[in-house]
């Protein structure tokens, strides 16, 4: 089994402490950086908000214009990437290292300084309520809809995170600029700077621009852990254009850090996590119900964890797929795996992870990870030895532990008519009107 040994960098305190990891790498005259923030969807007061405000960051400081700032980007041949999480958020660039100082002080202008002008607003409010409308014809988007209602039902991870039509509407200028002001007095900032940099040119220049945050002990409030499932439950979303039904499946999971998490990687690839899995070579392969289906951990939201299985089959084949999809999920939890599916497994789990440590941002994008799950960066490395040491009989144990096929959500888009009787057997069967 490959090793991995997470490269050496420094940490580094700014004089209002938000923390500066540097990650170097000199093999390119190129260099990155990440500006983060543990404050995200969670803090909505509006659905939407908060990836609305952070959308407009770039769109004018109280200095410049917003063709003012796509004009200095594209003079550096960067482009500035604003990602908003359901518990952080992020502005990231990559860039020559000649640009370095540059685009770094004109991120932190942007955002130190956003300024929010009544046309900008306007402006990409309506750009998010088009986008949105859009989006919601998408029979992926409504299933997905439904699984999250049903999963998080009542829990503040159930809300639209890019907002509805109505609450994007209903949103005002007032409202972000209340939302940014959250954003700036967050006491948990840090930042990651990748690629070949002087290590003491970028601490100064990154406590020149970033410094100049007040020093703040808030600290944004977390999201309470959801209420555990016991049980199935169902749910659909019509869609009476499409001849297909798009399937979500899935059961809450353990958290990245807890001590069985590399067991659990093992059985979600197994089970549907590359094209040799399970689902993949009965659906698609034996079936041919459908071009792929696949499953997923999903680590986005830290204290709702999910397994979740998609697939967009024939809806004839709605109720022969499920049926196939759960007695999979039955099998997962209760039969031993063989020698040669654990290892094909483990192997190709180790082949995408050698990938995805090729550049300073894919390793930037890894600490990242392990700054945001709590854990240290040799945190995959760890993952790495188990997945090399697991056996069936270690993996039987965690099947049994965290493989829960009794308390599923199934959920659907495709035809009423079609789902309901079928989503019965599952559940209530609840009819989700996506907004």
């Amino acid at each position: 089994m490959p090793r991995f040994t997470f490269p050496a960098y420094s940490s580094h305190t700014l004089r209002n402490g938000i923390r500066v990891f540097i990650i170097p790498d000199t093999s390119q005259d190129v260099a990155g950086i990440s500006v983060c923030a543990r404050y995200g969807a969670i803090h909505d007061t509006t659905d939407g908000v908060v990836g609305l405000m952070m959308s407009l960051l770039t769109k004018g400081t109280a200095t410049k214009t917003a063709t003012d700032i796509a004009t200095a980007i594209d003079a550096m041949g960067t482009t500035f990437r604003i990602a908003s999480g359901w518990e952080s958020s992020r502005v990231s660039c990559t860039m020559l290292t000649e640009y370095f100082e540059p685009a770094l002080r004109l991120m932190g202008d942007c955002i130190l300084n956003a300024s929010f002008a009544d046309d900008e607003f306007e402006r990409q409010r309506k750009q998010a309520i088009s986008d949105h409308s859009f989006d919601l014809s998408d029979p992926g988007l409504r299933a997905s809809c439904a699984f999250i209602d049903t999963m998080f039902a009542g829990h503040t991870y159930s809300h639209y995170r890019t907002g509805t039509v109505q609450s994007l509407q209903s949103l005002r200028r007032e409202e972000c600029i209340a939302a940014y002001e959250q954003y700036r007095s967050n006491s948990e900032w840090y930042i990651i700077v990748t690629g070949n940099v002087e290590t003491n040119h970028a601490v100064q220049v990154l406590d020149d621009v970033f410094g100049l945050l007040p020093k703040s002990d808030f600290v944004q409030g977390r999201a309470d852990a959801p209420q555990q499932r016991n049980g199935m439950a169902s749910a659909f979303a019509h869609n009476d254009s499409s001849s297909q039904s798009v399937l979500m499946i899935g059961q809450r999971t353990i958290h990245p850090s807890h001590p069985d998490y590399a067991g659990v990687l093992l059985l979600n690839t197994m089970f549907g996590g590359y094209f040799l899995s399970r689902i993949n070579t009965i659906l698609r392969e034996e079936k041919g119900y459908t071009y792929g289906a696949g499953s997923y951990i999903d680590t986005q939201r830290s204290k709702g964890c999910m397994i979740v299985t998609s697939a967009s089959v024939g809806e004839q084949y709605t109720a022969e797929s499920i049926g196939i999809i759960l007695n999979e999920w039955k099998r997962l939890a209760t039969e031993q795996v063989s020698d040669w599916e654990l290892t094909r497994s483990s192997t190709y789990v180790t082949g995408t992870f050698a990938r995805s440590i090729e550049t300073p941002q894919q390793l930037a994008a890894l600490f990242r990870d392990a700054y945001e799950l709590g854990v240290t960066p040799d945190y995959h490395e760890s993952i790495l030895r188990q997945i090399a040491g697991m056996t069936p009989q270690a993996l039987r144990r965690i099947q049994e532990s965290h493989i829960t096929p009794g308390n599923l959500v199934v959920a659907a888009s495709g035809n009423r008519d079609i789902l309901k009787p079928i989503l019965l057997s599952y559940g209530n069967a609840t009819e989700v009107i996506p907004a």
